[in-house]
């Protein structure tokens, strides 16, 4: 048999993850059709979240265009708050109570941005987009590209583009050659007391670390043995209190590593989820619990009686 060439290995793929994306879609609009027809309807727990917490006149903002405005600093780290925002305006788009036909994302302004906003954003916008489905008329996704180069390759090869099956926008194959991808979630049809859950929550581990030695393999280094140990352990741990403490079992991890950039290659890695936060989580433990009487002589410390 011929070996194939790196290129034709790539376009092989490329074929195959199109053709599997298009089964996947297919099945969830029959399964969304099947939902439908026996009463039920998919409601999104992040959208409902971020809805009740953002305040009003955000989500009033272009109602009626659908232009989702994202800032030119669009970073979690730098900018929190303003972060946020696009999601939040996506998720009043969806509870405003008015069926738009599209949804416009500007990312024109941006300059600064980082994984964790971006994939927030396209999680609110994916589960938008599942709460319209099936629709009678499609939910279209449109946008305006920004100038920055980096910027523009972030957002067509690991961005909204990309999380949206935007096809005709999405990055060359050349570029996307260049760039090393990941994103997995959980997955919420699981009950989260079975194995299955577990041996997923397992998988996903696994294809994370080696993820992460793909990206050190561009400059030929991988994970030693212990590092491979520690890092399935913290990420597990991690995943584990998304689900125990947060009262949600939707978690996600996304990786993105650009090679094209001028100076060093850039490697972001994000692992979130949205639900009650650190101090929500404490608020509803009894006072007398074991955590609780750990934390409390710290916050006695900070703040007065």
């Amino acid at each position: 048999m011929k070996k194939q060439s790196a290129s034709e290995l790539f376009l092989w793929r490329k074929r195959e993850n199109s053709r599997l994306a298009k089964i996947r879609k297919k099945r969830e609009e029959d399964e969304g059709t099947e939902n439908q027809e026996s009463g039920y309807t998919f409601e999104s727990d992040a959208i409902t979240l971020l809805n009740d917490v953002m305040p009003t006149i955000i989500r009033r903002r272009h109602i009626q265009n659908g232009i989702v405005a994202v800032p030119a600093t669009f970073s979690i780290f730098d900018d929190p708050e303003s972060a946020l925002i696009p999601a939040a305006f996506v998720a009043g788009l969806a509870r405003c109570g008015t069926k738009l036909n599209q949804v416009i994302f500007d990312h024109s302004r941006l300059k600064e941005f980082d994984l964790v906003a971006e994939s927030i954003l396209d999680l609110v916008s994916m589960e938008y987009e599942r709460e319209r489905r099936p629709p009678k008329k499609k939910l279209k996704f449109k946008g305006v590209f920004p100038n920055d180069e980096s910027a523009g390759r972030f957002i067509r090869g690991v961005g909204i583009i990309k999380n949206l099956d935007v096809t005709h926008e999405q990055i060359s194959e050349n570029s996307e050659s260049q760039l090393k991808m990941f994103r997995m979630a959980s997955n919420r049809f699981l009950m989260e007391s079975s194995v299955r859950t577990s041996d997923h929550k397992e998988r996903v581990v696994k294809q994370f670390v080696d993820y992460v030695n793909r990206c050190l393999s561009v400059n030929s280094r991988k994970l030693t043995k212990d590092a491979v140990v520690r890092l399935v352990q913290y990420t597990g741990e991690i995943l584990d209190n998304a689900e125990e403490h947060s009262g949600t079992y939707d978690w996600n991890i996304a990786g993105y590593l650009d090679t094209m950039t001028e100076n060093d290659p850039v490697c972001e890695i994000a692992i979130f989820n949205i639900g009650r936060t650190i101090a929500e989580t404490y608020q509803r433990l009894d006072k007398s619990s074991f955590a609780w009487n750990n934390i409390s002589p710290y916050i006695s410390g900070n703040y007065p009686r």
